[in-house]
């Protein structure tokens, strides 16, 4: 309709109008029609998200779209988890995606434990560290000698019991401690954990140990670079100030609930007609009904 009025528009200016409607008619005197002048429909799906009899601002739509591309963001987060996981050849334990959310980080390093020198690859995930091996195979129906890396599983620590403590560089079995341990054994004092035990008198360097409590298990990672140590020690920290912030907030949030529900129950407690004593109402006749 508005395209129609303006080509008639143009097609009299082109024939030299002093700017008049068709007809001789007045821009007032023109009838718009009701469809024309209803607002923008809402998405029925929007609709439903916004309060009950609340009218279509620009801030009640922009919250919609803004809850609308955080559902997508995560929802893309799930994907991206639930693929990664595909690829994993004998997972065990539940479901990525129903312990974490994103990924903060991956990458080779070389894994010290039970006296063996391993290249591992960790992924850290909010609440997850799994690390696992890479693994060669052919292609089936190949012809050519091509391989695809696939990851076996290897195993996966909860970073709610995960604690992460520096190497030196250069730290190595020496034989001060080896006697240090031996006394210590025999004279059955408690003695505290040394990073060349855990490293297995093996060399250290851009290092870090990490303790598994649940299991009381311990074993080193070495980076390439001190670079990438100080990247990983950082997602670390970040991941656990994450953990702590989400605590918190989860206990702030619960606090208020229970806050706000005592305050109601305070409030109906305080109402005489609260609780009544029906039992009272029945042994309280009058006099007149007891003979006297």
């Amino acid at each position: 309709m508005f395209a129609e009025l303006h080509a008639a528009g143009g097609q009299e200016e082109h024939g030299g109008s002093s700017g008049g409607l068709p007809g001789g008619a007045h821009p007032e005197d023109l009838q718009i029609p009701p469809a024309a002048q209803r607002a923008p429909e809402t998405d029925p799906e929007e609709a439903q998200r916004l309060p009950s009899g609340a009218g279509v601002s620009a801030g009640d739509e922009g919250r919609v779209l803004q809850h609308q591309r955080g559902q997508e963001a995560d929802g893309e987060k799930m994907e991206i988890l639930e693929e990664w996981q595909s690829h994993i050849e004998g997972w065990e334990g539940s479901n990525i995606t129903d312990t974490c959310t994103e990924m903060l980080m991956h990458g080779v390093l070389l894994k010290i434990s039970a006296g063996n020198i391993q290249e591992r690859i960790f992924f850290l995930f909010d609440k997850l560290l799994v690390y696992c091996k890479k693994k060669n195979r052919r292609l089936k129906n190949s012809k050519t000698a091509l391989e695809a890396p696939r990851f076996l599983f290897r195993g996966r620590i909860n970073t709610e019991v995960m604690e992460v403590e520096n190497v030196d560089d250069g730290t190595e079995e020496k034989s001060d401690n080896q006697w240090s341990a031996q006394w210590s054994r025999a004279s059955a004092l408690p003695q505290q954990p040394q990073a060349d035990y855990h490293s297995s008198g093996n060399i250290v360097n851009n290092g870090w140990k990490i303790h598994n409590t649940a299991k009381n298990k311990w074993f080193v990672c070495m980076a390439k670079s001190p670079e990438e140590k100080q990247e990983w020690l950082e997602a670390v920290m970040k991941e656990r100030e994450r953990r702590k912030s989400l605590r918190l907030g989860m206990e702030q949030d619960t606090w208020v609930m229970v806050s706000e529900k005592g305050e109601k129950l305070y409030q109906l407690m305080s109402r005489g007609n609260l609780i009544k004593d029906r039992k009272r109402k029945l042994t309280t006749f009058p006099k007149c009904f007891l003979g006297r």
